[in-house]
């Protein structure tokens, strides 16, 4: 998958902003916007040239404790989910992790490729409880993480609390990077993995001559009645 092929983001927009809010390129997958609180929020925006289904989650959805929203890609050779996530930091973390492992539980297989990125307020720069035992859930469903560098710097701090989680088993040579933009006082992260096919080439007939003795000897042979008068004579 090449990089930008998708869009993660939070949001602090109604329902119907953020259904109107236009992207070039790109489609609305799927959101979850809050109604009792100014922040959070989460969304996914799809390329247009990929097929996709959004997934329903909105009833694993508590405000400030998790927030989450998810689609399926439909690619080539594999189907890849993406889920959405914020947490805030005054939110339940234990109700942020059962929900969690309930949709995880929901969704996993052994073949689907998941990919999990957002807010989750835990400072994966220092080591915590709260970062052990996400730690511990998501290895349980072979995802583990790939932001080891700050996602948001201020002056009197540096902190990596944004991140994405991958099953590195399915997406060997993947590489991540930062990439401040100016809009927010988080750093984006954008993702690429390697040796996935988004696309299906159209099937192309080839034809190959075939050489092996047998067909050596009746080339001779085809020779052998060909009469060759004309470029002796010349």
């Amino acid at each position: 998958m090449r990089s930008c092929l998708l869009g993660f983001t939070q949001h602090h927009l109604p329902n119907d902003e953020i259904n109107s809010l236009y992207i070039n390129a790109y489609n609305l997958g799927t959101s979850y916007c809050t109604t009792n609180h100014n922040y959070g929020g989460v969304s996914v925006f799809v390329h247009e040239t990929i097929s996709y289904s959004p997934i329903e989650l909105s009833k694993f959805c508590h405000e400030q404790d998790i927030e989450i929203c998810a689609v399926k890609l439909h690619l080539a050779f594999a189907t890849v989910c993406i889920l959405s996530v914020y947490r805030s930091r005054t939110g339940n973390f234990l109700l942020f992790l059962r929900t969690l492992d309930s949709i995880l539980d929901r969704l996993f297989t052994n073949s689907l490729n998941i990919t999990i990125c957002g807010d989750f307020n835990i400072n994966y720069l220092e080591d915590s409880a709260n970062k052990l035992k996400l730690n511990s859930l998501l290895a349980s469903y072979n995802l583990h993480t790939t932001v080891y560098f700050p996602t948001r710097i201020t002056s009197s701090s540096s902190t990596a609390i944004d991140n994405i989680f991958i099953n590195k088993h399915l997406n060997i040579g993947f590489s991540i990077r930062s990439c401040p933009n100016g809009l927010s006082d988080h750093d984006a992260q954008i993702l690429t993995l390697n040796g996935i096919i988004t696309h299906k080439f159209p099937a192309r007939n080839i034809t190959r001559r075939i050489i092996n003795d047998s067909t050596l000897l009746d080339f001779k042979l085809n020779l052998s009645y060909e009469s060759w008068e004309n470029i002796f004579n010349s």
